[in-house]
This record gives C-alpha cells, sequence and structure tokens, in this order.
C-alpha cells in the first residue's frame, strides 16, 4: 500500500491500521533495538513499548536506552521480532512450541503476563510426541499450568 507521507493517518481508517502502518514502515520510530551477535536490528516506539510494559517504560526511558539505541544481547531476535508484532498488531499466532518457549521467557523478563498467557495455550495445545520432552522441561521449569 503507498501513502502520501504526509497524508498517511487520514488513509488508514482505525488506530490498529495506523500503529501496523507504524510497525511495518518504522514511521516516526525513535529508537533503534539492537541485538549484539546479529545483524538484525529493529526500529520502534519509545512510547508503545513503555505503555506496554514497565519494564520497557523503565529501559526505554532510563539510561540504558542511549542515544536512542537499545542493545538487547541475550534476546532471541526473531521471538521479539514476534513480541513487537503482538503489541503493535496484536497478533497471536505463534508458528510452534519452540517459538512460543522463545518468547515465553521474554514476556516473563518484561513483565507482559497476557502474552505468557498466549505461550502457555501454545504449549499446551500444540505438544506432539516429538517436542513433549522440551515442552515438559520448559512447563515444569515455569511451572506453566492450565490456570497460565
Amino acid at each position: 500500500m503507498s501513502f502520501k507521507r504526509e497524508h498517511w493517518q487520514c488513509q488508514l481508517v482505525s488506530p490498529s491500521e495506523r500503529l501496523a502502518h507504524l510497525r511495518n514502515s518504522g514511521h516516526l520510530s525513535d529508537i533503534t533495538i539492537t541485538f549484539p551477535g546479529h545483524s538484525k536490528s529493529i526500529q520502534a516506539h519509545r512510547l508503545l513499548l513503555a505503555m506496554s510494559s514497565p519494564a520497557f517504560e523503565a529501559m526505554v526511558y532510563g539510561p540504558l536506552a542511549k542515544d536512542g539505541q537499545l542493545a538487547l544481547p541475550e534476546d532471541p531476535p526473531e521471538a521479539f521480532e514476534w513480541l513487537l508484532n503482538h503489541l503493535y498488531k496484536n497478533e497471536t499466532q505463534l508458528s510452534d512450541a519452540r517459538l512460543a518457549t522463545k518468547v515465553y521467557l521474554l514476556a516473563s523478563k518484561y513483565q507482559l503476563d497476557n502474552v505468557c498467557k498466549i505461550c502457555s495455550q501454545v504449549l499446551l495445545n500444540d505438544v506432539t510426541p516429538e517436542n513433549f520432552p522440551d515442552v515438559f522441561e520448559f512447563a515444569t521449569l515455569k511451572e506453566i499450568s492450565h490456570s497460565s
């Protein structure tokens, strides 16, 4: 979809469409998230991160965000990418249990309880004979239950 840059807001009807546009385009982004050890970097918006999580608020408006950059060396880029798509676009589909475990760990770290619930549900529903040992070990370590 092509927009005149100065009128993109008028061409998108809902706030959710405008947020999705910001996520997809990086327009108005004010922070670059990097993953040292990986070549991936992501453009984001401090306000959206801060309004989503108390941990993000402290990070993006505190001393960790320097010069519009936030380095997250411990976070897997693909899981963080999914997390941002959820925050901007309310996406809830996780491709597999492996990704769900990575996203769960990020959600727990960043105090995103609702995302932990989404991941827990995926892990409960998508157990296969092949991934059972890994899912069981993860669930046992994280004490995931039906009530999560």
